[in-house]
């Protein structure tokens, strides 16, 4: 039976507790063969110096290993040295569970929270950490997707590019800039351009034009939910500036029910409806604003002939086209990448929701340099490193048929899956899918509880 201090070639001599640390005294019983400096085998004992290691935390306790080191001389050369530890790393004085401990820790909490924890010093932590993320940052190999979502988020007091895989709802990478050079130096590093089918966007015209120059095949989407909020900012104006010429207490109950206006009218209340309708009878610009606003809605609900008809015959009043200018002339320049929803449905809505999740990370390590926040939010959210899947099954490196959708996949990207037998009679059987149809194949876990049937009788 292991002892509490659970490491192979130890044995606990002593432990005690001191406050909020457990210090666990130990001896290593394995001895040295040979002497480190020359090789001779002609040892002797020469002592023994007690010397001190952060462990990983016990039962809420910070740990320390008091080991009891042995000390030898060599009878030939006359050098001493210490006895040789396993476990233990003397270069950082902790245990290695402990720096696996750290590492792993690092990237969930912050350095200080992490050498509380640990009983150590923030920078041994930092140190442990850098290597850590060195390491991942060796490891992180992205491979582009079929639909590649580019956005942007502000980190450590600047844009940074955000990549994302839309089907995979997973994250490719972050960069330190948004620029187009950084984009174009990024897409250059593969030569599976061609697999990328669609690029969601905002409308940003570097991302657009790098799309047209580096990706041939893609169809480049605009996020249909910014040319949307565009048309939802563009009513809000026109209310502030109606707001103005009121006085203070017509302003705040504008303000208290804008939400009314911004609402679908298929998500109103009866009584929410009840006084919208009284508000626009009233203000006349404010309902030419609403209605103008539901009618850019109601495009992307409409097929896809009726919408396009209706896009290029949409128009606003005189009165209110000032406000809506900005997103007129959206509509005039991007005309093609915003209609291309309809062929292919995508939006950015993965990456704004992956942008929020991160501003959490972001918040905790408030001062840390942009790398470590990188490696932090690849190491919560980013595309696990993957192995090819080989089985019982002959599969190629690239180039694998689904056997759900039929679509070639890599073979990192597959998965091993039940389907279920579709007649009576016949068996499950086991089958490679991508990853985009996985998630539709629970049936190891079904077929797992699903109970034996049994024959009816008489």
């Amino acid at each position: 039976m292991r002892d509490i201090l659970d490491m192979d070639g130890w044995t606990l001599t002593d432990k005690r507790t001191e406050g909020m640390v457990e210090t666990f005294s130990a001896e290593y019983l394995h001895e040295p063969k040979a002497c480190t400096k020359c090789g001779s085998v002609s040892l002797y004992r020469h002592g023994t110096k007690k010397t001190t290691y952060a462990d990983s935390p016990l039962r809420g306790f910070a740990a320390k290993l008091e080991a009891t080191v042995r000390r030898y001389r060599c009878r030939d050369c006359g050098e001493t040295f210490l006895q040789p530890l396993g476990g233990v790393l003397d270069e950082r004085r902790m245990t290695i569970r402990c720096a696996e401990f750290i590492a792993k820790q690092a990237l969930q909490h912050t350095f200080v929270h992490v050498a509380r924890e640990v009983g150590i010093d923030e920078k041994t932590v930092r140190a442990v950490a850098a290597e850590r993320m060195g390491e991942l940052e060796a490891k992180h190999a992205p491979r582009l997707p079929r639909v590649l979502g580019i956005d942007e988020t502000q980190i450590a007091g600047e844009m940074r590019l955000v990549l994302t895989d839309v089907e995979g709802r997973r994250l490719l990478d972050m960069l330190h800039s948004r620029d187009k050079d950084t984009l174009a130096r990024w897409l250059g590093h593969f030569r599976d351009r061609n697999a990328v089918k669609v690029v969601t966007i905002d409308m940003w015209r570097p991302y657009q034009r790098i799309a047209a120059e580096l990706l041939p095949n893609a169809v480049v989407v605009v996020d249909k939910f910014h040319i949307m909020r565009m048309a939802s900012e563009a009513m809000d104006q026109v209310r502030i500036r109606l707001a103005k010429a009121r006085d203070t207490g017509v302003r705040r109950h504008w303000v208290r029910s804008k939400v009314m206006l911004q609402k679908r009218p298929a998500n109103l209340t009866d009584k929410q409806r009840f006084n919208l309708d009284m508000w626009l009878d009233n203000e006349p610009e404010i309902a030419a604003a609403y209605r103008a606003k539901e009618a850019f809605y109601s495009l992307f609900d409409l097929p896809r002939d009726e919408a396009i008809k209706a896009f290029d015959e949409y128009t606003v009043p005189v009165s209110i086209k000032p406000e809506f200018r900005k997103l007129l002339t959206a509509m005039r320049n991007w005309r093609g990448e915003i209609l291309a929803v309809f062929d292919h449905p995508y939006t950015n809505a993965y990456t704004e929701s992956l942008n929020s999740l991160t501003k959490h990370i972001v918040k905790a390590g408030r001062g840390y340099s942009f790398e470590v926040l990188r490696a932090r939010i690849l190491a919560n959210y980013g595309d696990p490193v993957k192995q090819p899947l080989h089985i019982e099954f002959l599969i190629k490196d690239n180039g694998n048929p689904c056997e759900n959708c039929g679509l070639p996949c890599r073979a990192e990207d597959m998965h091993l899956v039940t389907l279920p037998p579709v007649m009576r009679g016949q068996r499950a059987k086991r089958a490679l899918v991508c990853e985009v149809c996985e998630p539709r194949f629970n049936t190891e876990k079904l077929i797992a509880h699903r109970k034996a049937s049994t024959r009816k009788t008489g």
